[in-house]
Order: structure tokens, then C-alpha cells, then sequence
């Protein structure tokens, strides 16, 4: 199945307050949600994120493989990430049974936020190394950062 046809028909939903009923989530509502998901971890645990390697991050997004053990820092980025991405899933349409289908959009979904914290931690990188972040003014540049097109 070619990838423009798959997210075609993806079709995420919200509950209402009180209805049992589920309106569409927009495509724009969900990359709210991811983005704000990788602002919050990059604000809570900036002074660690920035002392890894980006790789660091992979198995906290995708899982520990093998003997591989996810460290506490990573651990608790997985418990944020994997509720959000199993929240999104679930809200896909009912209609949507196909295993490789729903697996498909997971892994699309692992790999754009793992793509956004990656994104966030150069960014506020590439800005201190350029002095553009005075001591403690981090955050107020992040939440004034836009993205700079549109996929």
C-alpha cells in the first residue's frame, strides 16, 4: 500500500465531553499534540538532552532491543511517547482493522516525534552556539519557534 493512499484514510477522532460519539481530529490537532509532547520533555529535561547524543533518543521513542536496557531518562520519555502514539491509534477511525495499516501509522508517528525532539534539541543547540540564548531565556525562544514549512 503506497503511502499517500494510507494517510488518506486516516481519519483521527476526539471524544467529546459526555458523547460517546468521536469527531475527526485534524491533521493540524495532532501535530499539536506531538509537538507539544516534544516541547514539554525538552523543557523538563533540557540540561540532560543536551549532553547526549541524538541517537540517545531512538530506543527511548522506539523501545529497548534485546539486552539493551532503556536508562531512567529514557524510560520516562517512553512513558510519555507511547501513551500518545497508542491515544492517536486509537482514535483512528473504526473502520480501520488492518494490522499493517495501523502498524504503518505507528511507526509513522515514532519516527516524525522522534524527528521533532531531535529537531528541538539541535535548534536550541545551534541557537546557543550562535549566542542567541541568554542564561534561562531558552524557553521563551522555543515557544516562539515556527515551523519552517509544511510537509
Amino acid at each position: 500500500m503506497n503511502v499517500h493512499r494510507l494517510l488518506s484514510k486516516l481519519r483521527l477522532r476526539r471524544t467529546t465531553p459526555g458523547s460517546k460519539e468521536s469527531a475527526p481530529l485534524s491533521f493540524k490537532e495532532m501535530e499539536c499534540l506531538l509537538n507539544n509532547a516534544a516541547l514539554s520533555l525538552f523543557e523538563r529535561y533540557r540540561p540532560q538532552l543536551l549532553d547526549r547524543n541524538p541517537l540517545y533518543l531512538v530506543p527511548a521513542v522506539w523501545g529497548a532491543e534485546g539486552s539493551d536496557e532503556l536508562d531512567p531518562l529514557q524510560e520516562e520519555i517512553q512513558r510519555t511517547v507511547t501513551p500518545l502514539i497508542h491515544d492517536l491509534l486509537k482514535r483512528l477511525s473504526p473502520d480501520r482493522t488492518r494490522r499493517d495499516e495501523t502498524d504503518g501509522i505507528d511507526y509513522l508517528l515514532k519516527g516524525l516525534f522522534l524527528y521533532k525532539m531531535a529537531y528541538t534539541v539541535q535548534y536550541y543547540l545551534n541557537c546557543r552556539n550562535r549566542a542567541e540564548i541568554a542564561p534561562g531565556a531558552g524557553q521563551s525562544l522555543l515557544e516562539r519557534m515556527e515551523p519552517a514549512g509544511r510537509a
